[in-house]
């Protein structure tokens, strides 16, 4: 099957007509419909049909758009091998992650692996968990930073495997000129009097809120699901409401953080990345991540950031040696 007529197949589908596909591969509009009708005469049937000004896949359309996907794949981690074989001199890296991870763990890795590989094109998208899976099935990113789901054993997605790297803690906090919540202790009740400001549904710290939410005891009413902190950060310095934000915003910002009966949110992030492969640049990368990830967790307890593997096996021994 003509791999190129797949793929102006996927150009149609992505860009809605062949007038626009023809645009993004530079080629005439008449031209990419011809190759089209190839591609049906190829495979016995039609895979496109116009609707309005657009088009249609039909059921053969939609199994060759899926092909198209899995060789595109298959042929970004062929690219990635070969890069290897160049010791970095030259490749591409692909990354998703959250806007909070971004701006308070990743500037100091990015810094790194920037000044040490110059020559790799690295490339940085943010996203929910689920935008960030879903490229990285489709072969659009070699690896991602999420958080993990709110189960006690968070299932790993089919083909993906989870490897932590810290844990984010969220936390409820006012405008710092609130006169209401000046107290030592803000209980559930004052929250609940309060218009909460959170994280969209869908997205899995707003499913960690939600679950501490269900253990108050106590309705709470949402007034605002947002896309992104800094958007919650706004609006609580605005004296809006109560927002659930990252610690680490606190310092420096406008914000109070609240002592209320269960002060904060654990959030555990980790690395998401395939069971197979990995190029050697996701590789170099992961590597910065873990050794930035172990100094947060030796430079302060605070910020719930996890001990080192070889760090937690160090106090493990030191424990059993007093014990004896």
């Amino acid at each position: 099957m003509n791999i190129k007529r797949l793929n102006l197949l996927l150009a149609v589908v992505e860009r809605g007509s062949y007038v626009a596909a023809g645009e993004h591969v530079h080629l005439a509009h008449s031209a990419v419909h011809r190759q089209i009708k190839l591609l049906e005469q190829e495979v016995g049937a039609t895979v496109l049909v116009r609707q309005g000004r657009g088009v249609q896949l039909t059921d053969v359309g939609k199994i060759l758009i899926g092909l198209a996907r899995r060789l595109n794949a298959q042929t970004a981690e062929a690219r990635s091998q070969i890069d290897d074989l160049r010791a970095l001199r030259t490749g591409s890296l692909r990354i998703g992650t959250g806007t909070t991870t971004l701006i308070y763990f990743l500037r100091e890795v990015l810094d790194k692996f920037r000044s040490q590989y110059p020559a790799v094109d690295l490339r940085l998208t943010t996203g929910t968990a689920d935008e960030i899976i879903t490229a990285l099935r489709e072969g659009r990113l070699e690896f991602g930073i999420v958080s993990e789901p709110p189960e006690n054993s968070p299932a790993v997605e089919k083909g993906l495997r989870y490897l932590r790297l810290y844990t984010e803690r969220f936390v409820f906090a006012v405008q710092a000129s609130n006169p209401r919540m000046r107290r030592d202790r803000v209980e559930w009740e004052d929250i609940a009097s309060m218009p909460l400001i959170c994280l969209s549904r869908g997205t899995r710290v707003r499913a960690w809120i939600d679950r501490l939410l269900a253990r108050c005891g106590k309705p709470i009413h949402v007034s605002m699901e947002l896309e992104n902190e800094e958007a919650i950060v706004k609006m609580v310095e605005l004296g809006l409401g109560v927002g659930v934000v990252a610690a680490r915003r606190g310092p420096g910002s406008q914000l109070r953080i609240l002592n209320t009966p269960i002060p904060y949110i654990d959030v555990p992030i980790s690395a998401i990345i395939p069971s197979g492969y990995v190029s050697r640049c996701a590789k170099v990368f992961l590597d910065l991540l873990l050794e930035q990830a172990a100094t947060e967790g030796g430079a302060t307890r605070r910020t719930a950031v996890p001990e080192s593997t070889k760090n937690r096996k160090k106090n493990r021994q030191r424990s059993n040696g007093r014990t004896r």
